[in-house]
């Protein structure tokens, strides 16, 4: 076999065949980027037809002069929502379990295996508290619910697990969120049993040395 027809038979093949790869993966990314573009407009408009309402005013903090440790019990709160938000983003089930009642369990179960099945991650993070407050402190003869109101900023946005690609949400810029946490004690037991976001919205990109604080 000559020089020309191994040329013929075996290289422009090969090369003919790394070109078409070459060619799908390039369409599939710029679609990819382009629904993740159309993804983002979307979430964008719907964040803007939301009214931009300071919620606060509605959660007037109680009377808490005969309360002890009162700024403790706020640091504790806030402390245990981030382990359960890492807990939540990293998908660790068994720490979930600790710090969550049963139906709260059940629920971040469910996101869990939504997104294992898209193959997707949340990105919840840098997460900073403008406010806590102590609504209101129930007691029966077995358990204790204290309602919060917390106010917060982070990252928050979904990812592609294998390509770490932005899909959903913004990774440049934080929101604001509002809120209600109930924390149930019981015995030696202590976890937070409902958490209901009661506002939210996208703050401005932040400008600092074009890094993401």
């Amino acid at each position: 076999m000559s020089i020309k027809d191994i040329i013929v038979q075996v290289i422009v093949p090969a090369v003919s065949f790394v070109l078409l790869i070459v060619i799908l993966i390039y369409a599939i990314l710029k679609r990819a980027q382009s629904n993740i573009k159309e993804e983002n407009i979307k979430v964008k408009k719907i964040e803007e037809s939301i009214p931009n309402i300071d919620t606060s005013i509605i959660y007037k903090e109680m009377d808490l002069s005969k309360i002890k440790d009162a700024d403790n019990i706020k640091k504790t709160l806030f402390a245990m929502y981030k382990e359960v938000i890492k807990a939540y983003t990293t998908f660790d089930k068994k720490t979930l379990e600790k710090l969550t009642s049963k139906t709260l369990y059940n629920n971040y179960l469910e996101l869990i295996d939504v997104l294992d099945k898209n193959d997707e991650a949340e990105v919840i993070k840098n997460i900073t508290t403008n406010d806590i407050r102590i609504l209101s402190i129930k007691k029966t003869k077995t358990t204790c619910t204290i309602k919060f109101y917390l106010n917060i900023n982070c990252y928050n946005y979904k990812i592609d697990r294998k390509t770490k690609t932005t899909m959903r949400g913004f990774d440049d810029r934080k929101i604001n969120q509002e809120l209600l946490i109930f924390l149930v004690k019981k015995e030696d037991e202590c976890v937070i049993n409902k958490i209901v976001k009661v506002g939210q919205k996208t703050l401005e990109r932040e400008k600092k040395n074009g890094k993401k604080k």
